[in-house]
């Protein structure tokens, strides 16, 4: 059984919201000088549309939830010049939630089109969401320094329609059972196309994925009333923009 860090989930709890690419990326990096943040709350519009879950599409409504900065790697550059620095890069699906959740999920190119309208997915819209893979990636930095560098990822919150017998699949989830149907709650995590170096002085130390399932999921959502620190807009399957 692995552990949680209780401190780190009550701190989840109070970050703020953002909203937007913007405000995610000015709140978490700020300006020069300033401490990064390790995550916040996002504000944004659910989306509904074929999600795949083990060997079918099921109807899925996701709204975005979060967003969290993780660590790639530490750079020293021991003099004043100019270093370039090559970085593997996360693409699709964070590679936290990729190795952990016990079925094929997917995504079609579609979700990324409607979702991302004020996201920065690593992934282009004719692609879509269909695992976690690297990719190599230059950046320059100039010393003498140390510095870590980040990716952002964004944390999607889901309800699989009628898809409750995957709930085993995933190690945090819900259920809510509607009319005799089985609706299931979880998370994903996807990686953005945001990489930023930071001088040492003022980074943070990355959240754990249990921690934010545990705070975002668990103890951020009541799914029998549809509330808490996000919600879900069921009536996005009205309206053509948010379906895919």
């Amino acid at each position: 059984m692995s552990y949680i860090d209780k401190k780190m989930v009550r701190e989840i709890g109070y970050f703020p919201h953002q909203k937007g690419n913007y405000k995610i990326e000015n709140y978490l990096f700020g300006t020069s000088g300033e401490e990064v943040k390790p995550g916040c709350w996002v504000l944004g519009s659910t989306v509904c549309g074929d999600m795949r879950i083990g060997h079918q599409n099921w109807m899925t409504f996701s709204v975005p939830v979060f967003a969290y900065l993780d660590h790639l790697v530490t750079v020293r550059v021991p003099t004043k010049v100019k270093h370039t620095q090559e970085l593997a890069v996360t693409k699709g699906y964070s590679s936290s939630f990729s190795t952990t959740v016990e079925t094929e999920i997917s995504l079609g190119a579609g979700f990324v089109t409607a979702s991302s309208a004020s996201l920065k997915l690593s992934v282009s819209q004719t692609e879509g969401v269909h695992g976690s893979t690297t990719r190599t990636r230059k950046m320059e930095m100039e010393g003498p320094g140390v510095f870590n560098i980040y990716q952002m990822h964004i944390v999607y919150a889901h309800c699989a329609t009628s898809a409750g017998k995957y709930a085993d699949f995933f190690k945090y989830s819900k259920v809510r059972e509607i009319d005799g149907r089985e609706h299931l709650f979880f998370l994903t995590s996807i990686a953005s196309d945001t990489i930023v170096p930071v001088a040492s002085g003022n980074s943070c130390a990355p959240l754990g994925w249990e921690e934010i399932q545990q705070a975002v999921l668990m103890d951020g959502y009541d799914v029998e009333q549809n509330s808490g620190r996000w919600l879900l807009s069921f009536s996005a399957i009205n309206k053509p923009g948010a379906r895919y």
